[in-house]
């Protein structure tokens, strides 16, 4: 009983939880687009992860503590329809979470042995696990999950400088010290109601863009010049690596037709994006939330009014 009064709470605070962060995005409030793109790629990570991860803790650390302490022994207890519902809904999304999770990385792992079937190291990574790559289409990206690995294809490195070279090198690092990759990977195998909405689709995107242009910054450390020389290299290197790898590969590309124009006019505009605002009420309102919830677990009384609540959702049209 405690199991299925713990799937169908999780199931209700996903999609409530789930609601209001869509709300919140269509917003634009949370993330802007003229925030500095690590700030904004973080704004987002967190956005797009508290679904899953507020259902998920006030599940374990709120309903689960109230029914073991109040819950009497009872064998064969019955309940009704209507706790069933949620349920079953959230084991579907934690199974199909799972199995995106599982396929995602199976897929990683392959195109990763498959693209260092031939290669040799790439001595101008220092800090990375880098290596050119022979017979493959032409391709430089960061790919794998956990421990990821600087590819660049021969074909690419054959033709640019070491200056070149060194700039790609710099924009894969960003990603690399960002756990980009990784990040990827967790927000798009999250058991939850979002995932099945467009808006999981415009956020992917979004932080995509604003990781991209995160990891261009941490490559030109604001120099004009520096800004300059990527926006031409990335026109370079575009006509020689056209995208060659499976959509559900855990992958960052160095450059990719979608979005170029953006990210060139980005590099050669004059001014970059002005400093963070400091976001008072996100924070006023987490620290409401995370005081709700250490008060919440500190009160029987409260823990009480929470399972008599699920005790009646359990009873309900039985």
């Amino acid at each position: 009983m405690i199991a299925l009064v713990c799937l169908a709470a999780y199931g209700l605070l996903d999609l409530a939880v789930s609601t209001l962060v869509a709300i919140a995005w269509r917003t634009r409030a949370v993330a802007p687009a003229d925030l500095p793109p690590t700030v904004r790629a973080r704004r987002i990570l967190v956005l797009r992860l508290t679904p899953f991860v507020a259902s998920a803790a006030i599940t374990v650390f709120i309903i689960a503590p109230a029914f073991v302490l109040f819950e009497p022994v009872q064998d064969n207890e019955k309940f009704g329809p209507l706790i069933a519902l949620p349920a079953t809904a959230a084991i579907i999304n934690l199974l199909f979470g799972a199995f995106l999770a599982i396929v995602r990385f199976g897929m990683t792992r392959r195109l990763e042995r498959e693209w260092l079937r031939r290669s040799s190291p790439l001595d101008a990574a220092p800090g990375m696990r880098a290596f050119i790559v022979d017979g493959t289409a032409p391709v430089v990206a960061l790919v794998g999950v956990f421990s990821p690995t600087l590819i660049a294809a021969r074909s690419i490195i054959e033709r640019c400088t070491k200056d070149e070279i060194a700039a790609m090198v710099a924009h894969e690092r960003g990603h690399f010290t960002s756990r980009d990759n990784l990040k990827r990977w967790l927000m798009t195998s999250l058991p939850d109601w979002l995932m099945r909405t467009g808006i999981h689709r415009d956020m992917i995107a979004a932080w995509h863009q604003a990781a991209e242009d995160a990891a261009d910054d941490a490559a030109t450390r604001g120099e004009p010049a520096a800004r300059a020389d990527l926006a031409a290299l990335l026109l370079k290197v575009v006509r020689l690596a056209p995208r060659c790898y499976p959509k559900a590969a855990i992958v960052s590309p160095f450059v990719e037709s979608d979005g170029l124009e953006r990210r060139v006019r980005r590099l050669i505009k004059a001014e970059l994006e002005p400093p963070a605002r400091l976001a008072i009420v996100p924070m006023i309102a987490l620290a409401v939330i995370v005081g709700a919830g250490v008060a919440t677990l500190m009160s029987p009384s409260l823990l009480n009014a929470v399972f008599v609540a699920f005790e009646r959702l359990v009873a309900f049209g039985r």
